[in-house]
Order: C-alpha cells, then sequence, then structure tokens
C-alpha cells in the first residue's frame, strides 16, 4: 500500500473509471475466461482433500502443494481455486508482472471450471448480472460450492488489481471486489431460503473468508477511493470483516491459514503504515494470539515466522525481528521459492537498519539488487545510503549514480513507472546525490534517516537510534538556517523523533516549522503535509485540544497537489480522526 499511486488521477479519474466498471465499457483482461471441460481426478482426490495441498504449503513444501493442487486444477473447483491461490500469494510476495499474469490465468481457469458445476449461464458478464437474483434459485450443495469458488476467484483478482498501483487499480479491484461480495451475498441467501441444502463447514468458512476479507480490505481504501465505491452501492464494515475472518480461521477447516494471514496482515502487517498509535498495543495482542495458534499447528512455518519477524519490530524487539526473518528465510531452499527469500532479504534489511547495523544492511540491499526484479532502483538506493553512513563516499556515490540509471531503465507496472521509482528519481536529481557535490551536502547525510522515516521506523527505534537521528537533524538544520529545501525534511524528522521520546512541547514548535514552509517548497512538497499529519498525530489524546488535533489532520488529508507516499496520509488521518470522533 505504501508503494500505492499517490496523486495519480483526481476524484474524476476515478469517478470514471468506477463507471467504465460498471457500466461494462471496459472489458478487463481477467474477465475473457478459458473454455473447460472437467476431468476426472488424478489418485481418486476428493474437495476435502484439499486440505493435505494447504498442510503442504504451510508446512513450507511450496512446489509439493503447488504440485498437489495441479493434480485435482482440472476436475474440482477447490483444488482449481487453490492453485490459483498460491500463485496469488507469489504475485503478492513479487510484484513482478509475470506471476500476476499467470496468477490471474490460473484464477480465470478457476472461475471457468466453477462455472460448470454452478449451474446457470456460462457467460461471465450474465452470471454476474443473475447472481444479483440468485435467492429465488433452488442450489444444490454442490452448486454453492462452485458458486463460493467463482466469488473467491473474483475476489482474489481483485486483490492482484491493488498491483497496479493507481487510483484506477485501486476503483477496479473495488468494484470486482464488488461482484465477489454479490456473489457470496447470494450464495448466503440461497441457502437461507432452501432449507434443503445443508452447507458444508468448509463452505460455511469460504462465505466467511470472503465476506471477511471483502469488509476488511475495502475499510482501509484511500477515502477518495472509498467515496467513489460506496456510491455504487456497498458500505464497509471493519468489524464485521474482522468477526468473520475469525469465524473462518477458528473453524479449522480448508481457509483457516488463509483467514489466519489476513488477520495477522491487518494486525502485523498494516500497523506499520497505517495505524493510530493508541490502539497499536491492541494490534499487537491480538496479532499475538493468532500468530501463536498458527505457530502450534505448523512450527517454524515460513510465513508464520516471517509475520512474527513483523510483529516482533512492532514491539521494538529488533533482535527477536532479525532472528525470526532468518528462520523464515532458511526454512525454505533458495532454488525452491526465491521469491519468499527476498521477501525475507527486504526486511532483514529494514530491521538491520533500524539497528544501525549499516554493513549487514548494505549486503541484503546489493543482493535484492542483484536478484530481484522488484525495483533495483530503490535497491541501489539503500544501498547508497547504508554506504554513507559507513563514510564509504566512493561506494555511495556508485550506487547513487546506478540508481538514477536504474530509475530509467526500470519496468513499468500497472502501465506506468513504479511510485517509489519515482521518488527515488526526484530525490537524485533535486539534491544531486549522484554527483561528487552532492555526495558532499547534507542531503546525502539525511537520505538514510528520511527512508527509516518513511518507512516507520521511529516508533520502533531505541533511544540511541533516535537520539542519533535528533542530532543528525540538528546539524543540517543549524547549518542550512533559512534554507527551507534543506531543512523542511530534517524538521520533520526531528519532530517525529522528539514526538516518540514524549517531548510535546519541542515536537510542536519544530513540525509547525516544517508545515509552514509548505508553500515555499518545490522538491519535497510531502514534507510539510506529514509535517501536518505528524502535528495531528502529537496532539491525539491531549485533553482540550482535539479540534486543534482534528484540524492538522483534516489539513494534511485535504491537500490537493501531488505528493509522494499520500495514500499514507490518506488512510492514516480519517483514521485518528476517527479516533478523535
Amino acid at each position: 500500500f505504501l508503494s500505492a499511486s499517490e496523486g495519480e488521477g483526481s476524484d474524476g479519474e476515478a469517478q470514471q473509471a468506477a463507471r467504465d466498471a460498471e457500466e461494462g465499457d471496459e472489458l478487463w483482461e481477467d474477465e475473457i475466461l478459458p473454455s473447460v471441460t472437467p476431468v476426472a481426478a488424478q489418485d481418486d482426490l476428493r474437495p476435502e482433500d484439499a486440505m493435505e495441498g494447504v498442510r503442504l504449503f504451510f508446512c513450507n513444501k511450496f512446489k509439493q502443494s503447488e504440485d498437489y493442487f495441479a493434480k485435482g486444477k482440472d476436475s474440482m473447483p477447490l483444488f482449481a481455486v487453490s492453485y490459483g491461490a498460491v500463485s496469488l500469494l507469489k504475485a503478492l510476495m513479487t510484484f513482478d508482472e509475470t506471476d500476476r499474469k499467470q496468477a490471474i490465468q490460473r484464477l480465470n481457469h478457476a472461475e471457468a471450471l466453477a462455472n460448470v458445476f454452478a449451474g446457470g449461464e456460462g457467460a461471465v458478464k450474465s452470471i454476474a448480472r443473475k447472481m444479483l437474483f440468485m435467492g429465488s434459485e433452488k442450489l444444490t450443495t454442490e452448486q454453492v460450492s462452485a458458486r463460493i469458488v467463482v466469488s473467491e476467484a473474483r475476489l482474489a483478482r481483485s486483490l492482484l488489481l491493488f498491483l497496479e498501483e493507481s487510483i484506477s487499480g485501486f476503483v477496479k479491484a473495488g468494484i470486482g471486489m464488488r461482484r465477489a461480495w454479490k456473489g457470496y451475498e447470494a450464495c448466503g441467501d440461497a441457502v437461507k431460503k432452501n432449507k434443503a441444502v445443508n452447507l458444508t463447514k468448509c463452505d460455511e468458512g469460504g462465505i466467511q473468508f470472503g465476506l471477511g476479507v471483502f469488509n476488511m480490505v475495502l475499510s482501509i481504501l484511500p477515502h477518495r477511493v472509498l467515496k467513489v465505491v460506496s456510491l455504487m452501492g456497498f458500505k464497509a464494515n471493519r468489524e464485521e470483516g474482522l468477526r468473520d475472518l475469525t469465524l473462518c480461521f477458528e473453524g479449522g477447516e480448508v481457509r483457516s491459514p488463509l483467514a489466519a494471514i489476513a488477520l495477522l496482515a491487518y494486525h502485523a502487517l498494516l500497523p506499520s503504515f497505517f495505524s493510530v498509535p493508541q490502539v497499536l498495543d491492541f494490534h499487537i495482542q491480538e496479532g499475538t494470539k493468532v500468530l501463536n495458534t498458527c505457530l502450534e499447528q505448523y512450527p517454524n512455518g515460513a510465513i508464520f515466522m516471517f509475520i512474527k519477524g513483523r510483529l516482533e519490530r512492532l514491539k521494538k524487539d529488533l533482535v527477536a525481528s532479525v532472528n525470526a526473518l532468518r528462520v523464515a528465510s532458511d526454512a525454505v531452499p533458495r532454488d525452491e521459492w526465491r521469491p519468499f527469500y527476498h521477501l525475507c532479504a527486504y526486511e532483514l534489511g529494514w530491521s538491520l537498519c533500524q539497528q544501525s547495523h549499516w554493513e549487514e544492511g548494505r549486503a541484503e540491499w546489493d543482493m535484492l539488487k542483484t536478484e530481484n526484479r522488484w525495483s533495483r532502483a530503490f535497491y541501489a538506493y539503500m544501498s547508497a545510503c547504508c554506504s554513507v553512513q559507513l563514510q564509504d563516499k566512493s561506494a555511495a556515490l556508485a550506487s547513487f549514480a546506478e540508481a538514477l540509471q536504474l530509475t530509467k531503465d526500470g519496468k513499468k507496472f500497472g502501465g506506468k513507472q513504479m511510485s517509489v521509482d519515482q521518488f527515488v528519481a526526484r530525490k537524485l536529481q533535486s539534491f544531486k546525490l549522484h554527483t561528487q557535490e552532492g555526495i558532499e551536502s547534507r542531503a546525502a547525510d539525511m537520505a538514510m534517516w528520511e527512508m527509516l522515516y518513511l518507512w516507520n521506523s521511529m516508533t520502533v527505534f531505541g533511544a540511541a537510534e533516535l537520539n542519533a537521528v535528533i542530532q543528525a537533524c540538528d546539524a543540517v538544520i543549524e547549518a542550512c538556517q533559512g534554507d527551507n529545501e534543506m531543512c523542511v525534511v530534517p524538521l520533520l524528522l526531528k519532530g517525529s523523533a522528539l514526538n516518540v521520546q514524549g517531548n510535546k512541547e519541542d515536537c510542536e514548535e519544530t513540525l509547525i516549522k516544517a508545515a509552514n514552509m509548505e508553500g515555499s517548497l518545490k522538491h519535497d512538497t510531502y514534507a510539510a503535509v506529514y509535517a501536518k499529519y505528524e502535528l495531528g498525530v502529537a496532539l491525539l489524546g491531549v485533553e482540550g485540544r482535539e479540534e486543534e488535533c482534528l484540524r492538522w489532520l483534516q489539513d494534511a488529508a485535504a491537500v490537493k497537489y501531488d505528493y509522494n507516499f499520500e495514500v499514507s496520509i490518506s488512510v492514516t488521518s480519517p483514521l485518528c480522526s476517527f479516533r478523535i470522533s
């Protein structure tokens, strides 16, 4: 989500995308379904045998799990959608266009196969319309199961659309999720009206999982997207979504581990970027309960150990975070599912840098730059930032220059340059960090601390790191008095660090200086907006200052011009405002 395009479009663009999707004027690639004829299952597999594939996957046997589901993908909808789910998880790890297309292809196959068993018309658009009236149909248990898979495939494809990193992609995903929701809702209505249909525990978990993911994801969409989507007939209920996911998780059926991942994403992953400080302890407590249960079922399961690494970071135990991430990384053969190894390396890079272990952190970023295709420019930039902290200026200069070239050669995702590449290119060009003059500048000194701030590291820093941030910021502020372009980021970072230390008075004074620079900035325009947000966070919970707190948050969320990482503000400011209410 942090990488999602900020300022990529307007409310008008979002509304037009929504109208196109709703009216069917835009034929998405994921709506073109293949023609499928079911075949006999291999090895006498039955739908309930899908649990074995799930067990293999969460016991770190990714390839065996994929091969197991492949045996039934042409005969049973549940196996087919599970086969697609493996690709979905891989695509979410890699952000790679090839993996995304493979996942969509497999999910298309799953939906087409499920349509054969679902009854009714086979054309996708006809089914999308007819499902609105499905409550009047008399369905068999097999048909209900198949229609749940149809909705599941649509839901999974919608999650993939979030990877397009654009407002229009968000809207398409929202509309796709609405179509899936209509299917889940219709299945539930059909069962209620036809007492002869016995909903299996597996199918009950499928409906709970689908509606739970739907409500949870839509409740955290950027406000302007949610505003458009909600006008089109539905509103998200986060509490209801979390309740459904919990019921699915506790049910212990085939979708139970996926429900656990969804809950852990909400409690352990998203709070790193989108969380009200006052509820962080709640997220940690709830996430720990779910994670402990998962690790009892799948000891040293790589995916759950990876999440443990993220959760330990939220707890400020960075040593435990690194240990858990290394266990997760070592649990999977690197030649079997290398994208997961890269994902662990990415998080290790952050946890190491958050402890000022610059040499080890640089090694992770350099490896990723060589092996991973997500954003080589970003990895080179992070390696350069580590080199600056190590006083290795020749290596820093080389890496900054490489990063700039990589932004020009970098891949496009969803038809546009990745937003993190846009940020790196802007920083390098604006402050000439790829030149000898730039490497000697104060901007280079702040580069690593700025990246750590943007990845929400202030709240996990120890006392030594917080003091180091403040000391580095003071040096720049003193040396560059009167130069707003050079001072705005140090003022933002210092104010945030002071707030974490509990020094509210100095924090407020520092952040107001940064916020007041808004109209004079040409390059780091995001910093003034973030200063407003940080002021709101600092005043959150301060008795008698609720209106002032709300004003700062609303001012940050209401900014109309484009700036980097807008989506973080557009999600978190409304959450803080709701907390005040």
